[in-house]
Formats: C-alpha cells, structure tokens, sequence
C-alpha cells in the first residue's frame, strides 16, 4: 500500500500574501507512516508543555493568532493540533464535562533538554493567553491549569459537582483540581 507523508519547510512570508509554510510529499509505504507516528508518539525522555482551547471563533480570527504561534513553535516533535469537533446538532447527557465547541486546539512544546523547561511553559502559556478573549474554555487533557486557569465545565456544573464533593468527601481525601478560574473559586467559597 502506497501513501503519502507530508513534511514541512519554513518560509519567513507574511501569511497575509505568501504562505507561511510550504509543504512537500514524500511517498512512503503505510508501514513508513506508521512507524514515523510511532517515534512521535515515543515519549521517553521527552518533557511536555501544553495548553487547550475550545473556540467558537471564525477562522479569520483564529488563523493569524495560528500563524503568530507558529512562528515561535519550538522544534518538531513540538506542534499546534487543531481539531473540529461540531458538538452542534447533537444531544448531549447532562454531564459534568460539558465544555464543548466547534474547534478544539492544543499546543505542545517538546523537548528532552530540561534547560528548556522555563521557556516552553512560557511559550505555551502566553500563547493562549493572547487568544484567550476567544476561548470558551479548555479540555482536561493537556490543558494548563496552574499556568492559565480556564472553565473547563459550566460554572452551573461546578457548583453541583462542588457540592457532592463537600457531600461525599467532607475531609477532601480525592484529589481537586491543582488551580481553577476565579470565578470557580467564588463558587467554591460560597458552598
């Protein structure tokens, strides 16, 4: 089976009137593909940053803050992963992790140097704090909760969840959250 891996190479244009990126195809076996994803995916030795978003926000909005993060990316294995998920239409259970939205975006900063710690928690966090006004919240996985507090359910969910927590855990023996947004704190409070 043939199939196609796509590889980037960096152009220095403004995304407004050249592309910001070129890409060629190397034609690969399935077996190449999956075997690169693979090593991707080997984290060993490896150390993360990340952050997440979901935004209803229309793409014109969304692809020069894209752009702006892609510039400062750090080396590969490092990436953006944007994915749309159009929640819209169906029927969700009332559920605790409601936060939910059109497109959902992640940033990883990937390194096995640990001097480069500092640096890609910064660059991870500043990253979405820039777009922020855009957010609907984030996703608990790979978000940035001691860096960049987001709702990551609706502020109504939290307080029932808060409040069977204080019900069933009075001595606080699970484990909560390592920080949440201010107004969640507030709610907390006020139980």
């Amino acid at each position: 089976m043939k199939c196609v891996l796509l590889s980037k190479r960096w152009t220095t244009f403004q995304w407004w009137n050249r592309p910001s990126q070129e890409y060629t195809y190397q034609y690969c076996t399935l077996k190449d593909l999956l075997d690169r994803f693979a090593a991707l995916l080997d984290n060993r030795g490896r150390r993360y940053e990340a952050n997440n978003m979901w935004t209803d926000a229309p793409m014109k909005n969304l692809i020069p803050q894209m752009h702006r993060i892609a510039e400062e990316i750090p080396d590969a294995p490092s990436h953006l992963y944007v994915l749309w998920w159009s929640p819209q239409g169906r029927k969700r259970a009332d559920m605790a992790f409601s936060m939910e939205s059109k497109l959902w975006m992640s940033l990883y900063a990937i390194t096995d140097d640990d001097k480069l710690d500092q640096k890609h928690s910064e660059y991870v966090i500043r990253s979405f704090k820039e777009i922020s006004r855009y957010s609907k919240g984030t996703q608990l996985a790979d978000e940035n909760l001691v860096g960049h507090p987001a709702r990551f359910m609706s502020p109504a969910n939290y307080r029932k969840l808060e409040a069977l927590r204080r019900k069933h855990d009075p001595y606080g023996r699970f484990f909560s959250y390592m920080r949440v947004p201010l107004d969640f704190e507030a709610i907390r409070a006020n139980l």
